[in-house]
């Protein structure tokens, strides 16, 4: 009996240990739980807070970028503001100089006789600090029928290079017409070597030209003679031409200014053409 008794006395208490041990191992696996949680929990605001404070550490950032590239611009409008207010400027300033070439007046043969013009072109700096370098780099003259004026022009460059295709097209016609069975190719040959000679020779002259400097508000005189239309044949003569300098606020960049100008018929007056003006 007694036995029995201690039998389920001791089935108890082991069962009671096991409870104890349950419960035991519950409350560890509990906190162990509670741990990972709070870990988790930890982390995830940690996580947040930097997430949160990169966000505004972003937006304070992109707030200063803004503002210094609004304070860079704030200057650079300053600075081209002052640029523009203190660099050269080279413009044209047009006055007629007719006069008759006494040589003229003796003509071979019939027709009218013709005057020599010579229009000056002023080259003036209307700005604050001396044009440096300055030069013709280019200067052209065209005649237009009167009946048949232009709304447009070529620039200088382009003129130029018409103006040269003529000179040789004349050149080679005036061959032909002088020298018995001249082949039109080797007339045009000979005409466009000897122009090719002389612009060859040209260029070489514009390498070797320095320019020169005009302070504020001093000019240099660019003048172009050229032969005045007779009064029976209505036309308009032009002018164009490029001319370049630099400044010493930025020696590097080159300035140009393009011009026209143009007479109707035999008028003494030179008037700027309503195109054909451009500046940089």
């Amino acid at each position: 009996m007694l036995l029995v008794v201690f039998g389920l006395i001791g089935a108890g208490i082991s069962t009671w240990q096991a409870n104890i041990a349950q419960e035991s191992a519950d409350t560890s696996q509990k906190s162990v739980l509670l741990a990972q949680k709070t870990e988790r929990d930890t982390r995830l605001m940690s996580e947040k807070q930097l997430t949160d404070n990169h966000t505004q550490f972003a937006q304070i950032l992109g707030q200063m970028k803004k503002q210094s590239r609004a304070q860079q611009r704030t200057a650079k409008t300053a600075q081209d503001a002052m640029y523009v207010e203190q660099r050269p400027w080279v413009g044209i300033e047009v006055f007629p100089t007719t006069h008759h070439d006494p040589s003229s007046n003796t003509v071979v043969g019939p027709g009218p006789v013709i005057r020599v013009a010579s229009v000056e072109i002023i080259a003036r700096n209307t700005g604050r600090t001396p044009a440096l370098r300055w030069k013709q780099s280019c200067l052209q003259s065209l005649d237009i029928d009167f009946t048949h004026d232009i709304a447009e022009i070529l620039n200088c460059e382009e003129l130029k290079t018409l103006n040269l295709k003529t000179k040789i097209d004349q050149m080679a016609a005036y061959t032909l017409e002088n020298i018995p069975h001249m082949l039109p190719f080797i007339a045009r040959s000979q005409a466009e070597d000897f122009y090719a000679e002389i612009d060859a020779r040209e260029s070489a002259r514009e390498k070797r030209n320095t320019g020169e400097v005009i302070i504020p508000n001093g000019t240099r005189v660019i003048d172009l003679t050229t032969a005045v239309p007779p009064r029976d044949i209505p036309q308009v003569h032009y002018v164009v031409g490029t001319m370049t300098y630099y400044d010493g606020i930025d020696p590097s960049k080159e300035h140009f200014t393009r011009f026209c100008v143009k007479r109707i018929g035999r008028a003494d007056e030179w008037e700027i053409c309503p195109f054909g003006q451009d500046m940089n």
